[in-house]
């Protein structure tokens, strides 16, 4: 929820919540230390807890490989 409200990102969402879970946002590449920072520094502020951020690039996608 708090991401969606962050410019520079493109949408959020939940996975894994059954047993604390993460988000996974799609952002402007060159802000995601600056995302990173303000999503950490307002879920601290809001819940007491300090949360990490792992950052990855994004790939191509899916796609068949000859094992062979």
């Amino acid at each position: 929820e708090m991401a969606g409200h962050i410019e520079g990102v493109y949408g959020c969402r939940m996975t894994g919540a059954g047993f604390g879970g993460c988000a996974v946002a799609l952002v402007v590449p060159g802000e995601v230390d600056r995302i990173s920072a303000e999503i950490e520094n307002t879920f601290e502020n809001q819940f007491g807890k300090r949360p990490w951020t792992l950052s990855t690039p994004a790939h191509s996608g899916a796609r068949r490989l000859s094992l062979g």
